[in-house]
Order: C-alpha cells, then structure tokens, then sequence
C-alpha cells in the first residue's frame, strides 16, 4: 500500500510514446548505420518486437551478468495460422507477474513484408542462429546490455545525429536529454 501511495506521488512519466511513423523510421535507420549484417538484423529485431510486444528495455537488455526478466530464444516460438506464421513469445518472468504464470503473446504478420515483426524475428533468428541464450545477443552469444541499446547505439550515433528529428524521437523513448 505505501508503494503504491509512493507512486502517487512521484513526477509524471515525461516520455513519449512510440509511434507506428516513428518505429518504421527507427527501422529505416538502421541498414544504414550497422556495421554489419548482423547488427542489422539484431536492432531492427530488438525495435520491432520492443514495439509489437510491448515490452521493457530490461526484457531485452542486461544491466548485470543476471537478468532473471531477460527474454531467452526458447521464449520464441512459431506457428501458423490460416497459412501465415505467427510469432508467439512467452513472457514467463516479468515486472508484474505476480501469479508468476507464462503468459503467451502472439504476434501476427504485418501487411507490409519490410515492416512485418515474424518476417524481421525470422530474419534475425537465421543469422543469431540456434544456441541456446539470451534472445538478442552479439555473435559471441553476449547479451546487450541496456546501456549499449539506450545510448542511441553506438552504430546509429553519427547517422541520427545528421537527422535531428530521428534522434529526438529515439533518444524520447528511453527519456534520454541531450544537451547541443
């Protein structure tokens, strides 16, 4: 109860919310600033299923060498339906799981192939590849840590510094502020 009066209390939550335009301008972005194929594949995978499943920074980031909220790839998982492939991700520890039972989350195919959240997972998963680990990993099978996808990655820095719009709308996601 006093947490919950404590949180009456608190400043209100000055971020923005992502839009539809502004996660397909991320998207955008990033082919032409990733290094390499894989970082590629791995940002557009972590923006689009951020934004489809509604999930956390801390579900798809490490602050420690534990994060017992991290997704894992054996959170994912896919299956059709009426011949399309649908995406399902199972969340089975999260911020507010009280009951701590796995809750199911299906995420279906967008009309727009270059926009569509299983066919980006899917592109990801074949260049992640099957080892069992975090979902979103470098090559080495390291996770990301929170502070590397916060700080406007490193490989998108120079890219969204020449477009000030973008950078405003990423770096107002993570309730970032830069001083210029």
């Amino acid at each position: 109860m006093l947490s919950g009066a404590k949180r009456l209390a608190s400043s209100p939550d000055v971020r923005q919310p992502i839009t539809l335009d502004i996660l397909e301008n991320l998207l955008v972005a990033v082919p032409h600033v990733a290094n390499s194929s894989y970082q590629r594949c791995l940002f557009m995978a972590m923006f689009i299923i951020a934004f489809y499943a509604f999930l956390r920074v801390g579900e798809i980031t490490v602050r420690s060498h534990s994060n017992p909220n991290l997704l894992l790839l054996s959170n994912v998982s896919f299956k059709t339906i009426a011949k399309a492939s649908c995406m399902i991700i199972t969340m089975t520890n999260f911020k507010h799981n009280l009951g701590k039972n796995p809750v199911h989350l299906e995420i279906k195919p967008q009309p727009i192939r270059k926009f569509c959240p299983v066919q980006i997972m899917k592109n990801y998963l074949k260049v992640r590849g099957v080892k069992d680990g975090p979902l979103f990993c470098y090559g080495s099978g390291r996770p990301i840590s929170r502070s590397e996808f916060c700080k406007g990655p490193v490989i998108m820095d120079n890219w969204l510094r020449r477009y000030p719009l973008l950078l405003a709308m990423y770096l107002s996601l993570f309730n970032i502020q830069v001083s210029v």
